[in-house]
């Protein structure tokens, strides 16, 4: 089953959940995610936050 990345502390904590024995795979609720780290959450904010995030 894929996880929900929905908050910083999850973002903080993806490598965890990742090796969770159910897990699949990763998403992130952009809307969510975005609302919570106080940014609008339109297209160009969730591209603009993608380019800036450590490789």
């Amino acid at each position: 089953m894929p996880a929900m990345i929905e908050d910083v502390g999850a973002v903080l904590e993806a490598r965890a959940i990742a090796r969770h024995e159910r897990v699949l795979g990763l998403l992130t609720g952009g809307r969510d995610l975005t609302t919570r780290m106080g940014a609008d959450p339109f297209p160009d904010v969730l591209v603009h936050l993608a380019a800036e995030a450590p490789p």
